[in-house]
């Protein structure tokens, strides 16, 4: 028996399926998939965000109760996958994790060999740049970085700050830091905060 609600595309819900599996044309553009390595304070709420701006959340990783009851309080619905099963169902992968934890995330993963060409994968740790992604980008992946000025509480409160907060972003080839959309310089693109593109 087909789902009905499949079949009005009016309530298709961006976290139901895997935006990659869809034909090009139902895509909508400039939206992606993104999966969130990391449940606690930062990761859920960058998620939030990035849902709020049209983005589908395909999956987050969360290992304690408490970060699983985070997602779930912050991304109801979104599915709680495995760190590998995330990474090879998104088209950017947020990493959200402690800094020090960073670099042998990205380098397990890379011995793994799910980092894939082209897979957007940004980092929010403010102690490392660009560097601590290098085996990702040996892989093909493009790497980003992206810092909120923001003492996160880990809660929705934080979407509403978020919008006012200053943000430091790398990205390769770039000399400087950038400001991201959310910044107070008064010239906003959006309401919303979304990486830089």
């Amino acid at each position: 028996m087909t789902d009905p609600r499949r079949s009005d595309p009016r309530r298709d819900d961006p976290h139901d399926r895997d935006p990659r599996s869809a034909p090009r044309g139902d895509r909508r553009s400039g939206r992606l998939g993104v999966g969130i390595v990391g449940a606690g304070r930062v990761g859920p709420v960058l998620g939030a965000a990035l849902a709020a701006a049209g983005h589908a959340i395909v999956g987050i990783s969360a290992v304690s109760e408490r970060s699983r009851d985070r997602a779930e309080a912050i991304l109801p619905g979104v599915p709680v996958l495995t760190v590998p099963e995330i990474v090879e169902r998104s088209e950017l992968v947020l990493l959200a994790v402690p800094d020090d934890q960073l670099a042998d995330l990205v380098q397990g993963l890379a011995a793994t060999g799910v980092w894939q060409p082209g897979q957007l994968v940004v980092h929010t740790s403010a102690a490392h740049g660009l560097e601590v992604l290098r085996p990702a980008l040996a892989a093909g992946a493009i790497p980003l970085a992206i810092h909120p000025a923001l003492a996160f509480t880990g809660t929705t409160i934080d979407l509403v700050r978020l919008r006012d907060a200053w943000c430091a972003s790398a990205r390769r080839g770039a000399r400087s830091p950038r400001r991201c959309p959310c910044s107070r310089s008064g010239r906003r693109s959006s309401s919303r905060w979304a990486p830089s593109r």
